[in-house]
């Protein structure tokens, strides 16, 4: 018996590997259980989602851009064609706007994929 957390599974390793790629930060985290970081509800605001989008390809030059011929969504692709990340410009407040999944092959079906909105949830006033 040793102390502390159990080992990271073959799994749980993969996963963390696979999250990394989409980290915006220069500085890649160990792979260790890492903690969720809380965030007051009041911080949170819709933000300027393309320039988030621009930030990250900047930052990882394994993912290509792409538009659509209608200029409607733009897909970010990683040169794997594995991970794959799609963003829909102009959406109503609770649609997706952010698709973000991953492939066990390039013409596989999806392993997972996380999905999210455009805009926060309007508070009470």
């Amino acid at each position: 018996m040793r102390p502390g957390p159990a080992p990271l599974t073959d799994t749980e390793r993969v996963a963390i590997e696979a999250r990394l790629v989409f980290d915006v930060t220069a500085a890649k985290p160990e792979l260790s259980r890492l903690e969720p970081e809380i965030v007051p509800v009041y911080l949170a605001d819709a933000g300027d989602h393309d320039a988030l989008l621009n930030s990250f390809l900047d930052t990882h030059g394994e993912f290509e851009k792409w538009r659509t011929w209608s200029d409607d969504t733009t897909h970010a692709i990683h040169e794997s064609q594995t991970l794959r990340i799609e963003r829909i410009h102009e959406t109503r407040a609770h649609e997706t706007a952010w698709t973000i999944a991953a492939y066990e092959i390039a013409v596989s079906d999806r392993m997972w994929h996380l999905t999210a909105t455009g805009h926060p949830r309007p508070s009470a006033a």
